[in-house]
């Protein structure tokens, strides 16, 4: 597949993107549990990824590990530094002990298992913790980006972003960015209203933000109006 944008594209789909692609459709087909989301939603991701470069990765709401594995799978593949945190309770599909649609209850074994399978389980760093209040175990970690998929209801959402937001340098993604999760909307739109983050892309369910991108004016001159 050749994608071609406007040269001043400032989120063009590039190799990352296909690789993603290819492995979105690897993992629905093949992971313990379940992977959620669409090929291009996990082409996005990877794309994102190497565009935030070497750093840590983290994301709140883990389930199986198909956006994890992404993430590290792409780091690999394009040889980017840093590590990759899991932030989930990890005890049970939105409550303790309940199955997940697929029948299994999402734990940190069956996240270890699934990166077992694909050979990057030392990227992997599991914090059984909800994403709020921030958990201790991240206090000393920076990240080049965030992924928020957690809890999409009430403020989550908008709490996630504020909270991981402050320790994030380069872009922070959300999913699930549609008209039946409002509460990701709202998160959105309060992550626009803070001066230093743009929006880097919008398609399907991903909401893409690039904190302080160079912005330029090359049409600018000193006597216009």
């Amino acid at each position: 597949m050749d994608i071609n944008f406007y040269p001043d594209s400032s989120f063009k789909l590039t190799e990352a993107y296909r690789y993603g692609l290819e492995v979105g459709e690897k993992l629905k087909k093949e992971i313990k549990g379940r992977a959620c989301g669409f090929a291009h939603d996990y082409g996005l991701l990877a794309q994102t990824v190497f565009y935030s470069g070497d750093g840590n990765y983290v994301e709140t709401g883990t389930l199986f590990g198909a956006s994890a594995l992404v993430a590290a799978l792409t780091k690999r593949k394009f040889g980017i530094a840093g590590k990759i945190y899991c932030v989930d309770p990890f005890n049970g599909y939105y409550g303790a002990g309940n199955n997940d649609m697929s029948g299994i209850i999402p734990t940190v074994s069956v996240l270890l298992e699934n990166a077992r399978k694909y050979g990057v389980q030392n990227y992997i760093t599991p914090v059984p913790h909800k994403s709020v209040p921030y958990p201790k175990e991240l206090n000393d970690i920076t990240f080049s980006m965030a992924y928020i998929d957690g809890n999409h209801w009430k403020d989550w959402p908008t709490q996630d972003f504020k909270a991981y937001s402050k320790t994030t340098s380069n872009f922070v993604m959300f999913d699930n960015y549609d008209f039946k999760h409002p509460a990701v909307v709202n998160g959105t739109e309060y992550a626009v209203s803070q001066p230093e983050w743009r929006i880097a892309h919008v398609s399907s369910i991903s909401f893409i933000l690039q904190r302080n991108p160079k912005i330029t004016d090359p049409h600018a001159w000193a006597g216009g109006n």
